[in-house]
């Protein structure tokens, strides 16, 4: 006790000797210390003051940050994230953080789209973040088994195989009280959609995209597309999960269409397609209404997928209501055209082989649209 007086005695008659203001023990004998008082609380006046306006500076940014996120939803680059299962824009943006390079090769269960279902972000190589709790979650595999945060998967009793990770691993790996423990993203899930829900969903693509078509953006040729028009291409696109991404213009003539399940990316002139009715020129003015029925190859610029041996040979598949494939006319395809269901990502539920039955999800949204 007496070194710490000792030393805030010693602390004290630091200051004051700094202020220039002499200390209780350097007075005269008697003389009231009421001045060193005062000038001691005066210097602490000045030291609580200091760097006033950088705080009052830090504390308009943050108010600055929180009206934005107010004004943006709670959407904001500095807001908090939530657990929202029904919000699309969620999900889209959790599944965009995921990379071929950081999450390759991993089995369905921890798929991408799984995974951000369950609340998780692709945060580097093998390596997922949740945006709620902050927990991580690693998931290497070594050999033929697999490591969840270093620990090894136990081996299946039956068969003794390492047991895969999945949805029991994911909604683990989260905090203890993270929302994201007990919920999943039910949107765009097809398994738990309702009948009217998926038939909605195609709806609105199919309207979109036949309006998109009958205007200023190309149409590619779909390979189990019906007749020639337009509203064909649109409906077998829309039940396939495909949507207009980015619409050509004066500078940019290229045609995107996005996957809502995978978000695989692809272009319409990548493949045999028709023009637009309602054509530009250089300078933006339309031109006259061109003809549906001259079909363009695909740009030589572009990549173009491989055209399947069957396509080649002039014999085209074409997808039936109960999800089997049957042999279509030579002159009703093109080795170019577009396959709507094979160009998914392998983990994306709409994706089916060439020649190949659709998968069940597929094969469900097609029956439940032809069927209502």
């Amino acid at each position: 006790r007496d070194a710490g007086a000792r030393r805030l005695g010693g602390g004290m008659a630091s200051v004051a000797a700094a202020s220039g203001v002499a200390t209780p023990s350097s007075q005269p004998p008697g003389q009231p210390a009421t001045a060193v008082v005062e000038t001691l609380l005066a210097i602490t006046t000045d030291l609580k003051g200091f760097g006033a306006e950088e705080a009052e500076e830090a504390d308009e940014a943050d108010e600055a940050q929180s009206l934005d996120a107010e004004e943006f939803g709670g959407e904001g680059p500095m807001a908090p994230r939530r657990c929202r299962p029904e919000s699309v824009e969620d999900l889209h943006r959790r599944l965009q953080t995921f990379r071929a390079s950081w999450w390759f090769a991993k089995p369905l269960g921890i798929s991408p789209i799984n995974c951000a279902r369950r609340g998780w972000t692709c945060a580097g190589p093998d390596l997922l973040m949740c945006e709620c709790c902050h927990e991580e979650l690693s998931l290497l595999r070594s050999g033929e088994a697999w490591l969840v945060n270093g620990a090894l998967m136990p081996m299946e009793a039956k068969s003794e195989r390492p047991v895969t990770p999945g949805d029991a691993q994911l909604a683990a790996g989260h905090g203890v009280f993270c929302p994201w423990r007990s919920r999943e993203a039910t949107c765009l899930n097809v398994a738990k959609m309702s009948e009217r829900e998926i038939f909605d969903s195609v709806e609105r693509r199919a309207t979109a995209l036949g309006k998109a078509f009958a205007q200023e953006c190309c149409e590619p040729l779909v390979a189990d597309g019906g007749d020639d028009e337009p509203e064909d291409s649109a409906e077998a696109l829309a039940r396939a999960g495909w949507e207009l991404a980015q619409r050509s213009s004066a500078n940019e003539k290229l045609d995107v269409l996005r996957c809502v399940f995978c978000l695989r990316h692809v272009a319409v002139q990548s493949f045999a397609h028709r023009a637009p009715l309602r054509q530009r020129n250089d300078n933006g003015e339309p031109l006259a209404k061109a003809s549906r029925g001259v079909v363009l190859p695909p740009s030589p610029a572009l990549w173009t997928p491989r055209p399947h041996p069957s396509l080649i040979a002039g014999v085209g598949v074409v997808a039936s209501s109960d999800g089997s494939v049957q042999e279509g006319a030579a002159s009703a395809m093109d080795p170019f055209a577009m396959d709507p269901f094979a160009l998914h990502r392998f983990y994306c539920p709409m994706f089916s082989r060439p020649q190949e039955d659709l998968s069940p999800l597929a094969s469900r949204v097609v029956h439940i649209r032809e069927a209502i």
